[in-house]
């Protein structure tokens, strides 16, 4: 634990995504690792990375650099 009670954070690996329901890390091969793009409402690009897992759905928003790295 770091004062004020909080842990500190750990940089996430573009192949790892949170689990909701598991609230763990979930690493995930590359070639399952689909890419989507979305235009949102008010003009931004928004960029996800989306797996499955165990038959879980898995998303993960990224900016457009790790994005391209998918495509």
């Amino acid at each position: 634990m770091v004062e004020g009670g909080k842990a500190k954070k750990t940089k996430m690996a573009e192949t790892e995504f949170w689990s909701v329901k598991d609230k763990k890390k979930i690493g995930v091969n590359p070639e399952d690792i689909k890419v989507q793009k979305k235009q949102m409402k008010n003009g931004r690009t928004s960029y996800m990375l989306r797996a499955e897992k165990d038959g879980r759905k898995l998303v993960k928003f990224v900016n457009e650099v790790t994005y391209k790295k998918f495509c």
